[in-house]
């Protein structure tokens, strides 16, 4: 049986990995060495143990995707309050401007009557101006 690493091969790199495997099928082997080895450099850097969990998360397809896109430039991701909020944002705009709910309602949809329909309303509205800016530069389908 054929073993890949990569099921889409999105480059040269992912070609030659998969046609490495081909002739030798060690996928599961080679995904855990992976794993120890940035594991290894965790040691060292407990700052880098971050990328075995990523890597866990996504699989070794998705990793080398990131790591493409990413490609060794710093990065940095949202801590959990403003991904929530983020989440929060989304929702509102959904119920305002997609569904035309009342704030009100919304903070009942949301179960959170704490929601400041000023703060949100203004974000809400900024992403609109997003949004219609994106729609005519045909930035949005």
């Amino acid at each position: 049986m054929e073993q890949k690493l990569f099921n889409e091969e999105k480059s040269l790199f992912q070609k030659k990995i998969n046609n490495i495997l081909k002739d030798n099928p060690v996928k599961d082997v080679v995904e855990d060495l992976i794993k120890l080895h940035y594991l290894r450099t965790a040691s060292k850097n407990e700052n880098q143990l971050v990328l075995v969990e990523i890597y866990n998360l996504l699989g070794s397809e998705m990793f080398a995707e990131l790591i493409e896109l990413v490609n060794g430039k710093t990065i940095s991701f949202p801590d959990i309050d403003s991904f929530k909020e983020s989440v929060n944002i989304a929702l509102c705009y959904y119920f305002k401007y997609l569904k035309h709910k009342k704030w009100d309602e919304i903070k009942q949809l949301l179960q959170d009557d704490d929601i400041s329909s000023i703060k949100y309303g203004i974000n809400c509205n900024k992403l609109q101006q997003f949004i219609e800016t994106c729609s005519s530069l045909d930035l949005v389908k």
